[in-house]
Parts: structure tokens; C-alpha cells; sequence
């Protein structure tokens, strides 16, 4: 599925204690606090880390694994983990200041979530790939590997991959370095790809032999739009093209002199590598430049990539230096800070710094501070030009004193002229005291132009337009009998957690049209549900439908463009009149089963409750196109008799099912043009001739005993059902109604 085209933020979330990306400050007294053009407040869910996409959506993480809600200035979605690793719905106790145990997150524009996890709730402790998306798990996979770590007797079984880095390649998988052994330095280490859809592994390359006599460089991986590129722990940058193969392309390798110990490694978006060591920063230029560097004090600096050629340094006490390293001399320029009269830099674990500079060398630095003359805390954002001008100030927060006023600032983001802060209240007087908010801080007025990113595969803040997609509906659209289903649909009932069989699969066609790049959709959620009938969309239940999940439409905002559902068959109980085919082989135009079939769908009821459906959803999504389609025949006009079966009836059914959506469709659309019906039995569809008795492929799963969730005797959920054909089928006709309807 297509996930934008991004490769968001690699954003460690493993502080979120003090501010944000750091710069400078004011040159004067602010005795008074600078407020923000907005700000929002979520209670008590300890943001950390805010990701803003070029969608108008914000991605939070959070301490607290609960969904946000909905605002008029952006949507959000929230990531966490419980004690044991394991992200889930409710509370822990975690410390905003340094966000959820990880060793590195990544967040794609569509609000999934990817992070690396320990796991201790299993034995030995293992290390979990997982993502997250709206509040839900959508899966986990372990990166352990049972085999023992060449070299150290002590990790046998149970051996854990740590990631390295982690990153999103232009084809949409996950990318991560990882390093066999935890706590052991002589161990493998290996370039991992990931499916990002399933969590599928899909290739380990080995990266090289951790050895204490080599440069012992922490592995790291980075995705380019046409190539990876991996730091080996001997200093060696690989290029590999994309591909199961992964290839590697020997004539670009490079390995970089020195043997002192080093182990931080960057990439910037044109391939350049820069690789520090504690005294030197070499570098490697996409271009064929190799320089180096002496580096100020390596025990008191952090890094971010700048522009053409440039490695970030700065220093908490501070300065910023700009290493410019694209040059056979390179050489370093800097920018001083100072803070306003009556602050200082505060002291605490969580307050480094942390600035985001533009394409031009600008900056904007938030800092954690403290009033000089109340001891109180605050938090300032600041913004300084390249020619180190005085600093601007941009927002400024200072506590009261009490534990409940105690302003913590987390990880921000900037997209367009608005840089979006997260600053927690009350995190030191326990957890049921948190109050986080987003502060919405303009920074374009001062002069802050388009920020640097690590864009490689994908642009979190891409100006090209893309349009937010609800998938919606029944089991047609959920891809109900197209194992393997998404991680959350498909579980069963266990103590305190509820059955959910959803049963979305990542081969249903809302993944399919989601993967259409020249639709250019990010599919935001995909809330389909097995089962589910018109009340259920609007309110959600228990039952079979909803299985605990709130309402469908509850999946729907202002900045929602597209939806597509399919809804009306279980209102008709239509798998209960098929089941009535095949068990009583008695559902012909003179049967009971079918007299009662025609009237469910025949009664006023039916078509006021599809009404009702698409009114909701055109309320709940007042800017989006609507996509209603219809069923595909199972029967033909013609299969009286399939596999000794009575079907004469079928095709009657689903043709006044059928007309009975379109002709609802149609009422609604009288009033609403945003509305548009979706038709699938037409001349020429790829339906035509795959029915369920044909003498060829059928496009529909057919008869079978339900064995999916441990029942006997009755027909199988799969039964009936577009197979992995027809959901392809299915998502060509959807794909073909949105390019050809209005945005």
C-alpha cells in the first residue's frame, strides 16, 4: 500500500524531555511570555514527539497509548508502549521526558508509526519491529534469531537483532541496521528489509564482523529514491539497488581511513556520508570528495544534517558549528546563542537543546530553561538568521513554580510557515497531573524558510498535494477470505481482550487502490469490517460487524478526500441466504428462502438505511468523493445449478440488491453530487465471466466449512466472497471511478 511518498522523520523518540531541534535565543529581557498562535491541549497523554505531513496532518507519539481526537487545526494519531514493550490500548508508566523505551521511531505521513521495542514480557527478552497506526497495532515482528552469537558463548538461543537505524526505502519497505547481540561486540551485524504492510522479513545482507580491532562504527542504513546505502562496523559504505537481490554495486564502495573508534554515522539527501569519530569527521561526497575535520569537543555536541555538504554540530553551552564538508579543504562556521536576560540554560537530563535549520542555514531552537530569578522552568523558541544576528523570540512559557505549571518541551516539527511544539505540563507530579499540548508557533514571519530534511526515499513534507483516503464497508471491502489479514482483525477472544474478525487483508482492494500512485491517495484508515452492516458504519457495536471497534465513521474528517465502501449486504443478510443455498439446496424463486431474502430487501426499511449511511459518512467527510459500489454477480443470468447446487434465484437477489444501492445512491445524490455510485456488473467488467459456476476462473471463494475460527458445520466465512482476483478486479473499477471523478 502506498504510504505517501515519505520517509518521514528517522526520529528517535527517546527524549522529548527538553525541547525541540535546538538554535538561539534572545538578546535581551523577556519578562513577559510570548504566546503561540494556537495551541491545542490532550490531557493526559505525555506527547514526546510531533510529525507534521504535507497532508495538513500531525502524527503524535505518545506515552500514553490512547487515539486523540480530532481538532479543527490538524488530526492525530498517537503511538506507545506498556512496561513490557508491547504497544496497547491504555496508560503506563513512562516519562515524557525521555517518550516510550525505543531504540529508534520513524513516522510515515499516513500516521503508522514504526518502532523497535524490547520485549520483556517473553524469555529471553527479544526485540520487536512494530507498527502502529490510528491507535491500533497493525503488526509486530521479532527480530530475534535463534542461532548463537559467533564469538561469545554467553548469547545462545534467543540472540536479539538491536536496529540501528531505521528508515523507509522508495519502494515502500523498511530498512534497518541492525546488530546481532545486545550487550556483545562481537557479533554480525546485517542490513535488514522489512515488508511495511504484513512485517514480513523480507532479506537479511550481512553487513560485517563487529571486532574490537576495526573502527567499530554502530551499522547504519539509509534509503535513497534509487539505491541504499550501509556503513559497515569496519568504516565501509555499501551501495546496494533495490530489488530481492540487493544487489551490491562494488565499484562505489569506500571505507573510510582511521582506526580510532567511532559511532555515530549520517547521511543527507544527496548520498553524502559523514562518519565521526571523538577528534575528526570525515566525510564521503556522493560527488567523489573524501575530506576530513577536526571536531570541537566531542562530549558536548549533537549533529544534524545541513545544507550542501553540511554536518550541524552544537553544543549545549551554545554554539553552533556548521562543518562544510562538500569541499578538499573543508572548513567551519558557527553561530553563537544567547539566552534571554534572567534565563539560563537548565541542567536537568532533558534539556539538551534541539534546533531545525533551513535551506539557507537559518535556525530555530527550542530550549529548556530556567527563570533565573524564581527558579522556575520554561521553555522558549528562538529563531536565528545565518548571519548570526539577534535572536528573535519566537515563544516563550514559564512555569508558576507548582509541579502541575512545570513546562517540558518535546520533539517539534516545521512544515509551511508553522513550526507545531509539543510541551507537557505537571510530568514531576505524577502521571494522572500530565497535560500535553501542541503549540502551533509561526515561523515563517521571522524569516525561517524551507527546513532541512534526511529526504531519501520519501518527503514527509512534500508540497505535492495527496488526497486523505477512508476505506469503509462490509466484508466485500475488507477483503474478508484473503488471508493474511492486518494485525488486530483477525484475533480471538482472550480474558479482557475482545474478538475482533474484521478481517481486513493486505491484498483487499482499498490496499490496492491505496497503491495506485497516479491517484496520489494516502490511505489514512482503513476501517472495513466483516460482517458489518449500515448501523454499524454510523454506530459501531460488539457484535459480529464491529467487534468492539467504534463506529465507521467516526474514521471521518473535514480533511478526509476519498471514501470508498461497499454496504448493504448484511442488511439483506445475503451470506444467510447463500448459506440457505448451499445447506437446504432449496433457494430458487419459489422458496421460502427466497421470498424471505426479496422482502428484507424490498422493505422501505433497506433503502432508508442505506440513506442513512451515506448521508452520515457525506456529513462526517463534507470535502470528500464518495464511492459507492454495488456487488458483483456470483451468479449469472444463466447458473440455474452450480456444483449440484440450486442457485436459480441468486442472480434475481443480487440484481434487486443491486438496484436498490444504486437507486438510494441516487436520491442522496440529488441533494449531494459528492456522492457517486460505483457499478461492477457492466459490459465489458473484469467481472464478466468469473462468476462462482463458471467453467473457468472464478473471481469468488466457493464452497467450504468454516475452520477459520474453529466452528463446524456451517458455511465458511471466506464463502462467497471475492477472492484474491476479484479484490484486484474490485480496486481497477474503484481506480477508474476516482481518476475519471471530481477531487
Amino acid at each position: 500500500m502506498k504510504r505517501k511518498k515519505s520517509v518521514s522523520i528517522i526520529g528517535i523518540l527517546a527524549f522529548a524531555g527538553a525541547a525541540l531541534f535546538a538554535v538561539s535565543a534572545p538578546q535581551s529581557a523577556q519578562a513577559t511570555d510570548v504566546p503561540a498562535v494556537s495551541t491545542t491541549d490532550y490531557g493526559d497523554v505525555g506527547i514526546t514527539q510531533v510529525v507534521a505531513h504535507g497532508d495538513d496532518n500531525l502524527s503524535l507519539l505518545s506515552c500514553d497509548f490512547t487515539s486523540l481526537p480530532s481538532t479543527d487545526s490538524f488530526d492525530t494519531i498517537v503511538g506507545g508502549v506498556d512496561e513490557g514493550g508491547y504497544p496497547q490500548n491504555g496508560s503506563f508508566d513512562c516519562d515524557p521526558r525521555n517518550g516510550a523505551s525505543t531504540d529508534g521511531d520513524i513516522t510515515s505521513p499516513d500516521g503508522t508509526v514504526y518502532g523497535t521495542y524490547s520485549n520483556t514480557a517473553v524469555s529471553p527478552t527479544e526485540t520487536d519491529l512494530v507498527a502502529i497506526n490510528n491507535g491500533r497495532v497493525k503488526w509486530s515482528t521479532s527480530l530475534n534469531y535463534d542461532e548463537n552469537c559467533s564469538g561469545d558463548p554467553a548469547h545462545t538461543i534467543g540472540t536479539a537483532y538491536v536496529p540501528t537505524s531505521l528508515s523507509v526505502g522508495s519502494d515502500g519497505n523498511l530498512y534497518m541496521a541492525v546488530r546481532e547481540g545486545k550487550y556483545n561486540s562481537l557479533c554480525d551485524n546485517y542490513m535488514l528489509a522489512v515488508n511495511a504492510e504484513s512485517g514480513a522479513i523480507i532479506k537479511w545482507t550481512e553487513l560485517g564482523f563487529y571486532h574490537s580491532d576495526y573502527m567499530g562504527v554502530a551499522p547504519a542504513v539509509y534509503t535513497y529514491s534509487d539505491k541504499i546505502i550501509a556503513v559497515d562496523p569496519d568504516g565501509k559504505v555499501h551501495q546496494y539497488g533495490y530489488g530481492l537481490d540487493y544487489t551490491e554495486d562494488t565499484d562505489a564502495q569506500y571505507t573510510f581511513p582511521g582506526t580510532e573508534p567511532a559511532g555515530q554515522v549520517f547521511a543527507d539527501a544527496a548520498g553524502d556520508v559523514f562518519l565521526l569519530s571523538p577528534g575528526t569527521i570525515y566525510f564521503h561526497g556522493a560527488d567523489g570528495i573524501n575530506s576530513s575535520i577536526s571536531r570541537y569537543d566531542a562530549g558536548d555536541q549533537n549533529f544534524v544534517v545541513g545544507p550542501n555538504g553540511q554536518l550541524v554540530g552544537y553544543y549545549s553551552s551554545g554554539t553552533i558549528y556548521n562543518y562544510h564538508m562538500d569541499q578538499t579543504t573543508p572548513s567551519v562556521t558557527s553561530l553563537s546563542l544567547t539566552l534571554p536576560d534572567g534565563y539560563t540554560k537548565a541542567t536537568t537530563y532533558y534539556s539538551n537543546p534541539y534546533l531545525i535549520e533551513d535551506t539557507s542555514g537559518n535556525v530555530v531552537e527550542t530550549v529548556q530553561m530556567t527563570q533565573t530569578s524564581t527558579g522556575y522552568p520554561a521553555v522558549g523558541v528562538f529563531y536565528i538568521d545565518a548571519s548570526d544576528d539577534p535572536a528573535t523570540t519566537l515563544y516563550l512559557k514559564t512555569g508558576d513554580g507548582t509541579s502541575t505549571d512545570s513546562p517540558v518541551a518535546g520533539q517539534a516539527d516545521i512544515y509551511s510557515e508553522y513550526m507545531y511544539l509539543p510541551v507537557s505540563f505537571g510530568i514531576s507530579s505524577g502521571e494522572e497531573n500530565v497535560d500535553s499540548r501542541v503549540e502551533k508557533i509561526n515561523v515563517a514571519d521571522a524569516g525561517f524558510g524551507t527546513p532541512i530534511r534526511t529526504v531519501r526515499g520519501f518527503s514527509p513534507n512534500s508540497n505535492v498535494t495527496e488526497l486523505n483516503y477512508v476505506a469503509m464497508g462490509d466484508s466485500y471491502s475488507s477483503g474478508e477470505g484473503n488471508p493474511t489479514f492486518q494485525q488486530g482483525s483477525d484475533v480471538e477472544a482472550s480474558g479482557s481482550i475482545g474478538e475482533d474478525r474484521c478481517h481486513r487483508s493486505n491484498t483487499s482492494y482499498p490496499e490496492e487502490v491505496a497503491a495506485d500512485s497516479s491517484l496520489g491517495l494516502n490511505l489514512t484508515d482503513f476501517v472495513a469490517c466483516s460482517g458489518a452492516d449500515t448501523a454499524q458504519v454510523i454506530g459501531g457495536g460488539s457484535g459480529t460487524g464491529s467487534w468492539n471497534e467504534p463506529a465507521q465513521i467516526n474514521s471521518l474528517t473535514d480533511k478526509t478526500k476519498i471514501v470508498t465502501v461497499t454496504i448493504g449486504g448484511n442488511d439483506a443478510a445475503f451470506q444467510s441466504y447463500m448459506t440457505g443455498c448451499f445447506l437446504d439446496n432449496d433457494c430458487g424463486p419459489d422458496s421460502v428462502t427466497y421470498d424471505a431474502e426479496m422482502s428484507l430487501i424490498d422493505d422501505s426499511s433497506f433503502t432508508t438505511n442505506l440513506e442513512s449511511a451515506y448521508t452520515a459518512i457525506l456529513t462526517g467527510a463534507p470535502n470528500a468523493q464518495v464511492y459507492v459500489a454495488d456487488y458483483p454477480y456470483i451468479a449469472s443470468s444463466t447458473d440455474t445449478v452450480c456444483d449440484g447446487f440450486d442457485f436459480s434465484g441468486v442472480y434475481s437477489i443480487e440484481t434487486e440488491l443491486n438496484t436498490k444501492i444504486e437507486d438510494a445512491v441516487d436520491d442522496i445524490r440529488a441533494a449531494n453530487s459528492n456522492l457517486h455510485f460505483v457499478e461492477t456488473n457492466y459490459s465489458g467488467s473484469p467481472f464478466t465471466g468469473t462468476t462462482l459456476c463458471t467453467s473457468g476462473t472464478s473471481d469468488f471463494n466457493g464452497f467450504g466449512y468454516h475452520v477459520d475460527n474453529g466452528g463446524t458445520g456451517a458455511i465458511n466465512t471466506y464463502s462467497f466472497h471475492p477472492n484474491a482476483d476479484g479484490q484486484a478486479a474490485y480496486a481497477s473499477i474503484f481506480e477508474a471511478a476516482i481518476a475519471a471523478g471530481e477531487e
